[in-house]
């Protein structure tokens, strides 16, 4: 089992090498040795998430609507989801 790092994804791909050993039933040695290297596609995405805040009443006196000329604050929260 391994575990991907992020290094692992910036590469694009994942290298791994496996060797068996043995004995043979004359008491020597046999071994081999396999490679595989795995292709990681990275998937980059957003979540972007907008909230309005308060409006602004430029009003005066201030008449508690959104008018030309108030101001709107928003708030912005994004997050890697890739």
């Amino acid at each position: 089992v391994y575990t991907l790092t992020q290094q692992d994804v910036n590469t694009g791909s994942r290298a791994n090498t496996a060797t068996g050993t043995g004995t043979t039933p004359t008491g020597g040695t046999v071994t081999d040795t396999d490679d595989e290297t795995v292709t990681i596609n990275a998937a980059p995405q957003l979540t972007l998430t907008k909230t309005a805040g308060a409006i602004t009443d430029t009003d005066t006196p201030a008449n508690g609507a959104g008018d030309v000329g108030d101001t709107i604050t928003y708030t912005f929260a994004v997050q890697n989801t890739g």
